[in-house]
């Protein structure tokens, strides 16, 4: 109980601190949410987008919001301006609460199932309030709504995978992430972490649950999703792919790279019911890939650090991967850091995550059996390499 109040008024302090200190408050980010949602229902005949409601993507592909959080904002148009500014910061702020005690809740009882230590240290419950700390102000200062709610989703996705609900549950909850914010689809690979014979079941599941908020737009106007592809991406000079010397436009192949990269390093280090490494190895790929170094950027790579560490207690004191993370992500940026500085911390944090990651998949476990085997080691040599694959799970 102690824990979940620190959490809430830890949460609700960063969050008031961000909004009132934002140099974006009353514009910026939060306005492209506004006038989303008051083109999406054409609230009081005002439409600040080209054409009609349904061809609100197809013909302004700059608005990368998906469906379910602008209608969302659409459903409190009805508020003063200002009323709606804050009640949806503290709506992101509350994203972040569930956020953080679904996924750690999940991190314990992974650590409890797989053998490890379920108790907590200060330490890493310093790194838990750390993380809801930045949560709640970098939420409040950008606005970003889609992305909190992503975020929220797959952490309730990890939850119920980890609990063993019924899989229809996860694909639902993933499929309406990706929906929300586009690249989110890179969490599809936690599907690799239910039973073998749900998963294709799973997938036509997350399927539709992505594409029913889509649909009618896409109906509409068929062109809608090869618009929203066409938006223009240049890279920012703190970026990775900007320091190996793209610096021109480079929409056409980056994203389908980016999420195709992703994906394949969730499922590369996922199996059944393993799903701790999956989010941390897909964000380490979009942080390597993405074009654009925005601080809320941050928030999932440093939420899902932070589950690692909550489910690796047994093998780190440290909670390293959450401190390095926020350091990276956070502290650098908040120091100015020359962007090429950046650049090469950000390609090094991306290398060293998916490093730790695949270091403790079986895969690598296989590995040194084959190896052993080619080696000429004998049959209780080749026992005890797999079972030490298997203790370093």
């Amino acid at each position: 109980m102690t824990w979940l109040v620190t959490v809430v008024l830890v949460s609700g302090w960063f969050a008031w601190l961000g909004y009132r200190t934002s140099p974006l408050l009353l514009h910026g980010d939060w306005g492209f949410f506004e006038s989303g949602a008051r083109s999406l229902v054409r609230y009081h005949g005002q439409s600040l987008y080209r054409a009609s409601s349904l061809h609100l993507y197809a013909n302004n592909p700059e608005l990368q919001i998906g469906p379910p959080a602008l209608l969302l904002v659409a459903a409190a148009e009805s508020l003063a301006t200002r009323t709606i500014e804050e009640l949806f910061t503290g709506i992101i702020a509350a994203l972040g609460v569930v956020s953080l005690l679904s996924a750690g809740h999940a991190s314990r009882r992974y650590a409890k199932r797989t053998g490890g230590r379920t108790g907590w240290n200060v330490r890493l419950l310093g790194a838990g309030v750390l993380t809801i700390a930045i949560w709640s102000y970098q939420s409040a200062e950008w606005m970003h709504l889609d992305d909190a709610l992503a975020l929220t989703l797959v952490a309730l996705a990890a939850l119920l995978i980890e609990a063993d609900q019924p899989w229809w549950a996860v694909a639902g909850l993933l499929g309406t992430a990706a929906a929300a914010k586009p690249w989110a689809v890179i969490f599809v690979a936690l599907l690799i972490a239910l039973r073998r014979t749900e998963i294709s079941k799973a997938l036509l599941v997350y399927i539709a649950a992505a594409a029913i908020w889509w649909l009618p737009f896409i109906v509409a106007a068929p062109n809608t999703i090869a618009a929203l592809g066409q938006f223009p991406v240049f890279p920012s000079s703190g970026s990775v792919v900007y320091l190996l010397g793209a610096h021109g436009q480079i929409h056409g192949w980056l994203r389908p790279a980016q999420f195709v990269l992703g994906i394949a390093a969730g499922c590369a280090v996922g199996r059944e019911r393993d799903w701790v490494r999956v989010p941390l190895a897909a964000l380490a790929v979009r942080v390597v890939t993405d074009p654009y170094t925005f601080s809320y950027y941050g928030l999932g790579p440093l939420l899902f650090a932070y589950v690692y560490d909550a489910a690796n207690v047994p093998s780190r004191r440290f909670p390293l991967a959450t401190a390095v993370t926020a350091a990276v992500e956070f502290g650098l940026p908040w120091l100015h850091t020359p962007g090429a500085l950046m650049g090469v911390a950000r390609l090094a944090w991306g290398l060293g995550i998916l490093f730790l990651v695949f270091r403790k998949t079986d895969a690598l476990g296989r590995i040194r059996q084959h190896l052993g085997r080619q080696r000429g080691l004998g049959v209780g040599d080749s026992q005890l390499v797999g079972a030490d694959a298997g203790h370093s799970q």
